[in-house]
């Protein structure tokens, strides 16, 4: 693969995971998740509070407020139960979607600083370490808002009219900002799959290379003596000892010292010192 093709992958993939995690922060920012109506009376809400309302006792409060308000007021706690149970299910689903989303917003920021770190200095341990997090950040997404899906009971249809009086809740129309949540829920899940199956074709164009190790073990069998000489450290220079009286002449020369290295790596080349007998054995 030629560089240029590299450079274009590289950038597709982290662009990819971007959108993902711009995704993600935007539903917590809109407005029109959920709706009711009945009648002349109806009421809109964010993932937090009533955005938009004509009912009695409330004006752009939040979920638990207005839990508390036709739950435990003397006005509405002895009839209305249907709209205590629904905000009391908004408030439960506003928290777990909310705890949940960080979990996965995070995650995403980890596996998109781990892929740019396996794209340009690759391993084995920071691989697999983006594969957790492609699946352990949309399983958090998934989990927050499937659990806002079933709590607060919502549905995706055109009809919003429910009775406002009764005594069990009705479901509540998700509007644009849950619908933008299940796109991104799909969207995540998606992503994930395509970039395990992309990395895996990468793995073997990046060229692993793991760090060799010189063991200390190792012997080196030299063409000019006869016997194994154990491995030594590498040094950089050399010297050559003359003859004096009571000792033989010995020398020292470079000779070329293999490294270990794993099969997924070219062994490296390097020069040690090798104490020759020339008058001995």
């Amino acid at each position: 693969m030629s560089p240029r093709v590299k450079k274009l992958a590289r950038v597709l993939i982290i662009s990819f995971e971007f959108l993902y995690l711009i995704f993600e922060i935007i539903p917590l920012t809109m407005d029109d998740w959920a709706e009711q109506s009945s009648d002349d009376q109806y009421w809109k809400g964010s993932l937090y509070k009533i955005t938009s309302t004509n009912l009695n006792g409330v004006d752009d409060d939040l979920y638990t407020d207005a839990e508390d308000h036709f739950c435990y007021s003397d006005e509405y706690k002895n009839w209305n139960t249907a709209l205590c149970n629904t905000f009391r299910d908004m408030s439960y689903a506003e928290d777990v979607y909310l705890v949940f989303s960080i979990i996965s917003i995070i995650f995403t920021f980890c596996w998109i600083l781990l892929t740019m770190r396996y794209l340009w200095k690759p391993t084995v341990g920071v691989k697999l370490g983006t594969r957790g997090l492609s699946f352990l950040n949309v399983l958090s997404f998934i989990i927050a808002f499937g659990t806002w899906l079933l709590t607060a009971e919502a549905t995706y249809g055109d009809d919003c009219d429910v009775n406002f009086t009764s005594q069990n809740r009705d479901s509540i129309c998700g509007r644009g900002a849950a619908k933008f949540a299940m796109f991104t829920a799909i969207y995540g899940f998606v992503l994930a799959i395509v970039y395990n199956i992309v990395i895996n074709l990468l793995s073997e164009i990046l060229e692993i290379r793991p760090r060799c190790e010189t063991s200390s073990h190792q012997t080196i069998y030299s063409p000019i003596y006869s016997k194994p000489i154990p491995a030594q450290p590498i040094y950089s220079t050399y010297s050559v000892r003359p003859s004096s009286p009571g000792f033989p002449h010995s020398e020292q020369i470079y000779e070329p010292k293999q490294q270990i290295c794993s099969s997924a790596a070219q062994p490296r080349q390097g020069f040690q010192f090798l104490t020759l007998n020339l008058n001995g054995d």
